[in-house]
């Protein structure tokens, strides 16, 4: 029998359950052997393959570990078409992001309790961002694939393959998306800059370059909002929120050219 990772959380794991029972062969995440759900308790067990011989990518990243680089571009080409995505399980991006990433929009909502912690940028510019992030659902809507979270933590590099560990946000939607959320983290880690990063993905060199940066200003509101409440978070999550806050923040000052 496979030697497999236990996997016991509260938040998300059913979902994930659900996702990954029926992915295509070729997708990068770990094959689900058994799952439990305890209703009762809210417990939820799930038992995964185990990556043989899989590694965190090192911190800081380098250029030269091409394969982690280019795992966002390597994980569409194995499944760019929703069909190959479990049945009735993923959302779309769009409608997903919307109500879920909208920090901007909540920002401005309160503007009484959020401008004094803001930065001077973030506090001048804030009803446009809030209108350039309500843009973000057809944004990110017209390329179908799936998409998760992808960050450092949630990544498992074998010598010829990515694997993904974490799949409870997966959805369908733009091909360079999972780039958009992937590079504040690999900037803030000693990678390279998020627009460099970018332009290793091929679907970015035909997409419109206004919706690129309406879902760069959607995940920079998303890490500035949670920047804002430090307290809903761990101390872990958010130390990283505020540092992929800044990248983010200091990103699309120059996608959008405000000063």
């Amino acid at each position: 029998m496979a030697r497999s990772r236990i996997l016991m959380r509260q938040i998300f794991t059913a979902r994930e359950a659900h996702i990954n029972r029926a992915p295509a062969p070729t997708t990068p995440v770990p094959r689900l052997l058994w799952s439990y759900d305890d209703r009762e308790t809210g417990w939820v067990v799930l038992v995964f393959e185990e990556i043989v011989g899989g590694q965190s990518p090192a911190q800081p990243w380098r250029p030269t570990n091409s394969t982690a680089f280019w795992m966002p571009s390597s994980s569409w080409r194995t499944h760019s078409h929703p069909r190959r995505c479990p049945a009735g399980s993923v959302r779309l991006a769009g409608e997903t992001l919307t109500p879920e990433i909208c920090g901007w929009r909540q920002l401005w909502g309160e503007p009484d309790t959020y401008i004094p912690r803001l930065d001077t940028w973030s506090a001048r510019h804030l009803e446009a961002l809030a209108h350039l992030e309500s843009g973000v659902k057809s944004a990110v809507s017209a390329i179908r694939c799936c998409i998760s979270t992808c960050v450092r933590d949630n990544m498992l590099l074998t010598n010829d393959r990515v694997w993904i560990v974490d799949w409870p946000h997966a959805a369908v939607g733009a091909a360079w998306m999972d780039t958009i959320g992937f590079a504040p983290s690999v900037a803030m880690q000693g990678g390279p800059l998020p627009e460099d990063l970018l332009a290793r993905h091929p679907a970015s060199h035909t997409a419109d370059p206004h919706a690129i940066t309406t879902a760069v200003a959607a995940i920079a509101g998303y890490f500035i909002h949670r920047r804002c409440n430090p307290a809903a978070w761990s101390a872990h999550l958010a130390r990283l929120s505020s540092r992929a806050g800044v990248v983010a923040r200091e990103w699309l000052a120059e996608r959008t050219g405000w000063v």
